[in-house]
């Protein structure tokens, strides 16, 4: 066996503290971009945040995966349909089929305040734990929302730690609602 010797060693070991330095750069880059979506969507100022994102008439595609972008688009059609049926109608008491309360969350009532908790990045999916609290009915939740790398981080799903209705997570919810009229 060859012997290495000691500048050789020197030269090992820091290219490898410097591979491992711009992977954590990398990661850390990525993790930025993903605290930035989820406060796109979920801070108080943001156009998102009214208790359901969904309904701004300003939707970014970048912000949301195609496919919870299409179901969103999916889920206000509906609604508008809804309304136009019985705009029509001569009975006003009637009211149209609606997505009510928040949807981005576990507890339809909403969210006063949120934090990140933890961040994991597999490939093109992140893991995000988010610690919502609503002051008025003193509850705290943590839901899990995934982002997908679509030419960027976008919101896919989240996963309600409380069901939301009869829905396990967003899309579902989304789903069933559409599927419903």
């Amino acid at each position: 066996m060859k012997k290495i010797k000691y500048s050789n060693w020197k030269f090992l070991l820091m290219v490898t503290f410097i591979f491992v330095f711009l992977l954590s750069c990398n990661k850390t880059k990525e993790e930025v971009q993903i605290k930035n979506i989820i406060n796109q969507i979920y801070k108080p100022e943001s156009p998102f945040a009214s208790n359901s994102p969904y309904t701004n008439s300003k939707l970014k595609d970048n912000v949301f995966s195609k496919k919870l972008y299409a179901l969103i688009l999916e889920a206000k059609e509906v609604e508008k349909k809804s309304r136009e049926s019985i705009s029509k109608n001569e009975q006003n008491n009637i009211k149209p089929y609606l997505l009510e309360g928040s949807v981005f969350v576990s507890v339809s009532e909403g969210y006063t305040s949120y934090s990140i908790l933890k961040i994991s990045i597999q490939g093109n999916k992140a893991t995000v734990l988010v610690k919502f609290s609503n002051d008025m009915f003193e509850t705290v939740w943590t839901d899990k929302i995934t982002l997908l790398n679509e030419n960027g981080w976008k919101l896919d799903n989240v996963a309600y730690k409380k069901a939301n209705g009869n829905a396990k997570n967003l899309q579902e919810l989304l789903f069933n609602f559409i599927q419903a009229y």
